[in-house]
């Protein structure tokens, strides 16, 4: 699976591209919602992870900007946890919103979750 992550500290991203790696996926990283955006321009991924508080701007511009031209599955990944951030990661088209600190175990079955989902909305 080609997998966006978008993780603007460096240790987060390096562990979380390296776990998502040996999983057997294609990671592709960004550190901004400019960067990303550039990204998703270029390619297509079959899911985006992407913490909230970015550095010009926030996951939530980007998965409403995604929507506008794709229907790419979203996992919000974020020390965000109140309830009105989960509610706004639903609102702008996330499948789920995990707090960090994450367990990869969790991350990983929340990819699986996605992929499930993708696949019966997709009809297969």
């Amino acid at each position: 699976m080609r997998i966006l992550l978008v993780e603007d500290h460096r240790d987060t991203r390096n562990a979380l591209s390296r776990i998502l790696g040996m999983s057997g996926h294609f990671v592709q990283t960004a550190t901004t919602l400019a960067d990303a955006k550039d990204a998703c321009k270029n390619q297509t991924f079959d899911l985006l992870i992407c913490d909230i508080g970015l550095p010009d701007g926030n996951g939530w511009e980007l998965m409403r900007h995604l929507r506008q031209f794709c229907d790419t599955p979203g996992i919000a990944l974020t020390g965000y946890g109140a309830t009105e951030d989960v509610e706004e990661s639903g609102e702008s088209g996330y499948f789920a919103h995990l707090t960090k600190p994450v367990a990869f175990d969790e991350l990983l079955h929340t990819i699986k979750l996605v992929l499930a989902s993708a696949d019966e909305r997709a009809g297969g």
